[in-house]
């Protein structure tokens, strides 16, 4: 894992995933724990040589495993959308039962695992929370502003319950799984309209730097040309989805075709170029693009 401190109380720990801090003066907001608690351990290590302001919670910007299963390391409130907490509920019952939570300790790398106990979010919101953590350290404020806030929004997109978090004072956004930077997206769980809609509105916000869900850290333009290339891949894979069932081709037959669509990258394109075509299908058929 790699520690980066973009500003005096903002950093983002590197690896797979993306996890990282936002601390004014005063508190701290951990947003997103990574996939198991020691990663919640490094996240926390790292939190407490960066800052004194101590964490008063921790964001999870959506349901996956893979920013959630650190939460309880930290030992205060989570925060989420409601829509965000209802999944994760749901995964109890499934992917997140003891048996598979077990199956996972014993497979290799699941020792990190030792000790997991799924934490839900204590505290949720519909649209969006604003948190204010104090004075804004050191580097002072942007645009005459000297506060340091979070402001958590409610985007879905990537899943249902998604959520970004912005720093005003800073020009910074965590944007979570809206962003795979190089990297394919991970759709099984998406609503592309609405996930095109929170690129876009990112893009307009022009952000001085954009803290991904997975990948490297971004700069403006990086942000802007990331945002183009994956909406520029839903509506083209969605649009040649279209023209070949309106050619009489079912699902199968495209599925066959697979290496005719747009390929998203490089990284990730053997795990997810097949399944992410049958999602994308799966929901123009719902939004009756391609007649069910």
């Amino acid at each position: 894992m790699e520690e980066i401190i973009i500003f005096p109380g903002i950093g983002v720990m590197h690896a797979r995933v993306n996890a990282g801090f936002i601390a004014g003066q005063d508190l701290t907001l951990v947003i997103d724990t990574m996939n198991s608690p020691a990663d919640g351990r490094d996240i926390a290590a790292f939190v407490a040589k960066s800052t004194p302001a101590r964490i008063m919670a921790v964001v999870n910007t959506h349901n996956h495993a893979d920013h959630t299963f650190g939460n309880q390391v930290f030992g205060v409130p989570v925060i989420a959308s409601e829509s965000c907490r209802k999944l994760m509920q749901e995964n109890l019952a499934a992917s997140w039962s003891p048996a598979a939570i077990r199956t996972a300790q014993e497979s290799p790398g699941g020792e990190r695992l030792k000790g997991l106990q799924v934490m839900l979010p204590h505290l949720t919101f519909r649209h969006g929370l604003t948190i204010h953590l104090g004075p804004a350290p050191e580097r002072g404020g942007r645009g005459g502003q000297s506060e340091r806030v979070a402001i958590i929004e409610h985007t879905g997109g990537h899943s249902p319950g998604h959520s970004i978090v912005r720093v005003p004072d800073a020009g910074v956004i965590f944007g979570g799984d809206l962003f795979f930077v190089g990297r394919y997206p991970f759709v099984r769980q998406a609503y592309t309209p609405h996930w095109i809609t929170a690129l876009r509105r990112i893009k307009d916000l022009a952000p001085e730097v954009l803290i991904p869900g997975h990948g490297p850290v971004c700069d403006t333009q990086r942000a802007a040309a990331e945002a183009d290339r994956q909406i520029a891949y839903f509506v083209e894979t969605k649009q040649q989805l279209a023209d070949y069932a309106a050619k009489g081709l079912g699902l199968n037959e495209i599925l066959a075709r697979a290496d005719e669509f747009p390929r998203a990258a490089e990284e990730g394109y053997h795990r997810l170029h097949r399944p992410n075509l049958e999602t994308l299908y799966k929901e123009c058929q719902k939004d009756g693009i391609i007649a069910g």
